[in-house]
């Protein structure tokens, strides 16, 4: 029975002996990183469904890429949407918008929920704001939505949209 009793200690004695030399891990958690309502505010995030931006604003073709937001203040709602089409299909809705009204240049503010692309574009040329020429928004009214402006981007396909609604008075 010692034989036993003696592999039994040693046993006892290496697992103690491991325990204590094993470097100890750190408890790591996921506190310290950010979670999705930690990292982005959800009154600035943009929204990139366009079945949701459908039931808001007409929509002539289907866009490549879509971001947008819709905002309430001082009694007037305003959506802003950064819209990508085909190349095709952005020249129709520019040949379209320019038959209702000429464009004219316009600058549009770069904000930080914008495509990484037109925010790129605004670092590389040191500008907050992105040049285009801007077009009557008509095609893409719908109730409550009823003006606005839309402007193309440069010689992109991107375009921004920004259109206004009186406010609904709340019940």
């Amino acid at each position: 029975m010692k034989p036993t009793l003696a592999i039994l200690s040693l046993f006892l004695s290496l697992q103690i002996l491991v325990s204590c030399s094993t470097p100890k891990t750190a408890n790591v958690t996921n506190e310290s990183l950010p979670t999705p309502s930690q990292s982005v505010d959800p009154a600035k995030a943009a929204n990139d469904n366009a079945d949701e931006l459908e039931l808001l604003i007409n929509l002539p073709f289907q866009p490549v890429e879509i971001a947008y937001r819709d905002s309430t203040a001082n009694n007037s709602r305003t959506l802003t949407a950064v819209l990508r089409f085909s190349n095709s299909e952005a020249d129709a809705i520019v040949k379209k918008a320019a038959a209702v009204k000429p464009p004219a240049g316009a600058q549009v503010k770069i904000e930080d929920w914008f495509p990484a692309e037109l925010v790129d574009r605004g670092d590389v040329e040191l500008e907050s704001t992105l040049q285009g020429l801007t077009y009557p928004a008509d095609e893409f009214y719908k109730e409550p939505f009823t003006s606005g402006t839309l402007t193309r981007i440069g010689e992109t396909d991107y375009f921004v949209l920004v259109m206004t609604a009186a406010a609904q008075p709340s019940s």
